[in-house]
């Protein structure tokens, strides 16, 4: 019980004075010497606010020598099973009255040992997000083109970012619904920042150039927001989905129009960034950043600088071709890639059925018209026809909004809740969020109206991924199979996810992993040339030269109260 009781002081010298419960079983009066083991507090909590509050008191903790664990979960039920079991020292989650029916129901001893009330509050000067950004007082917005790369700078995705979602074209009513929910986010952020911008399309980076102007009233690019890019256009390209169902849904007015200004452009709306329409308005300055960071491994890195300048030679064949046939060490894990689903699917169900336990099993549901439910089956990810048990590793196919997870997160199925409660899998991500995973709904639309409905538990088994999926990780150890490889960039994405040539297994190559795409290869030596020419005028003319050339608001275009917009 000291140890709870440190947890306690600290909170309420950290914080101003829900309930911390602990488990009536833990002896009060144990004078022993402490183990290394009690001396780590594990305390389950919900994602926001708590475990917020409990990061903020893990270094009062560490002063006097505890080590706080923080465990994260979705529900009421499982962070008190937990703690009755054992598993958890203390349950910073609910309120009295429940912790008290949650006892008489389930015949247990957790005890409240203090209330502790916490109000999360910011204090901000003008458009400033957080504290530390006082001094200038810029509001950042921090953004990436998938979820998998949101979650390694603290972010979110564009999509979410900007309102747009998953729509494919800018109707009336998707403005009304932005104005609605995102106008203040849009209209506080001062700087906007989009990592791993190759996979971003040219059409959806003008759709947020677009809502960007009309919410923030500014026909600058991107309503006069400074704009940040980074990402490598070597990896692979987007995948293309904006009109993967025009087939079966006739294509909007909007679609069809934005669409032909592309056309008369001479632009493709699925290819890079730097083929939108506002590309060459935003001019951005070029920065070509050189240093690698995620290989520290001279051999594999010299491949993978060869890969990219097209000048693969037999001496970097021969440096791969030792890794050939290498395998894991017992007991060590890693990731089998892929280059498409079917193989990733097939070692994944050899996996799960030496796993030997009964299976838990999960149909996908449908509502709408045949085809549309097809279609829409076939693009969701998640299986028709999901099979689980305890141990499986599996990735998260679907964002959460509770940000817990996102779309392309691993875990392990660590068990499941009992009939009554679903029978959902409970997964321990790597993020060390526990979450009840239950099913989420993909819709097919026209407009306004859901055409077609599928609903499913958002996961798939994940001993083995494909080659896309993995982009934006960063792996200590990956076996993969290259011998199908088939677009440009597939090899070079896929050697690349690990940091040294130690973790590095192949089981098959060919020539094909040592394509790029020549678009890439055009656009990145356009980018070296006008990085270099940044350089120069920075030497010579200073920073004001950039400044310069950024596009300013016509007179009167920032006064909400003009003539104009008045009436």
């Amino acid at each position: 019980m000291k140890k709870i009781t440190s947890l306690i002081l600290a909170l309420v010298l950290t914080f101003s004075l829900v309930a911390l419960s602990a488990c009536g079983s833990k002896t009060t009066d144990d004078k022993s010497t402490a183990s290394a083991e009690d001396k780590v507090i594990t305390v389950g909590a919900s994602a926001t606010p708590h475990a917020e509050i409990l990061e903020q008191i893990k270094q009062a903790l560490a002063d006097e020598g505890y080590e706080l664990k923080i465990v994260t979960y979705d529900d009421y039920v499982l962070p008190n099973q937990a703690l009755a079991d054992g598993t958890l020292d203390a349950n910073y989650f609910q309120h009295k009255p429940y912790l008290d029916d949650f006892n008489a129901e389930n015949n247990t001893h957790i005890v409240s040992v203090a209330a502790i009330h916490v109000e999360p509050m910011g204090i901000y000067a003008g458009k400033s997000g957080s504290l530390d950004n006082l001094p200038d007082g810029a509001s950042v917005a921090v953004t990436a083109s998938t979820g998998i790369a949101a979650t390694h700078i603290n972010g979110t995705t564009i999509h979410s970012w900007s309102g747009i979602g998953l729509a494919t074209a800018l109707t009336d009513n998707l403005v009304k619904t932005v104005r609605t929910r995102r106008k203040r986010k849009l209209q506080e952020a001062d700087i906007l920042i989009i990592d791993e911008v190759s996979m971003l399309h040219a059409w959806l980076f003008d759709m947020v150039d677009r809502i960007c102007r009309i919410i923030r009233r500014d026909e600058r690019p991107f309503g006069g927001l400074q704009v940040v890019l980074s990402g490598d256009f070597f990896q692979l390209p987007p995948v293309s989905v904006s009109g993967r169902n025009n087939d079966l849904i006739a294509p909007s007015a909007e679609y069809l129009a934005s669409r032909e200004r592309y056309m008369r452009a001479g632009l493709n709306p699925e290819g890079f960034v730097t083929e939108s329409l506002v590309w060459r308005e935003l001019n951005p300055v070029v920065c070509y950043l050189t240093e690698q960071h995620r290989q520290d491994d001279g051999q594999l890195l010299n491949v993978l600088t060869d890969i990219r300048e097209g000048a693969v030679d037999d001496g970097d064949r021969n440096v791969l071709l030792t890794r050939l046939g290498a395998i894991p060490e017992p007991g060590q894990q890693a990731v089998n890639l892929f280059p498409v689903n079917r193989q990733a699917d097939a070692l994944n169900d050899l996996r799960l059925f030496e796993i030997k336990e009964e299976p838990h099993e999960y149909l996908a549901e449908s509502e709408g018209a045949a085809n549309l439910v097809e279609r829409l089956k076939k693009n969701m990810l998640a299986p028709e026809r999901l099979c689980l048990k305890t141990g499986a590793a599996v990735m998260a196919v679907r964002n959460d909004t509770d940000h817990q997870y996102v779309n392309g997160s691993l875990g392990t199925v660590r068990g499941f809740t009992t009939q009554s409660q679903g029978g959902w899998p409970i997964v321990e991500f790597e993020n060390g969020n526990i979450v009840t995973m239950k099913p989420n709904s993909w819709q097919m639309q026209d407009g306004d109206t859901v055409l077609a409905t599928v609903k499913q538990v958002p996961l798939r088994c994940a001993w083995a991924i494909t080659i896309h999926k993995s982009q934006g990780m960063t792996l200590d150890r990956a076996v993969m199979d290259l011998r199908r490889t088939f677009a440009p960039g597939m090899g070079y994405v896929a050697l690349s996810r690990v940091e040294g040539l130690d973790g590095l297994y192949l089981q098959g190559v060919n020539e094909r992993m040592f394509l790029v795409s020549p678009d890439a290869v055009r656009l990145d030596g356009q980018l070296r040339l006008e990085s270099a020419q940044a350089a120069d005028t920075l030497a010579s003319d200073g920073v004001g030269a950039f400044r310069a050339r950024m596009p300013q608001p016509a007179a009167g275009e920032d006064d909400e109260f003009a003539q104009d917009v008045l009436f």
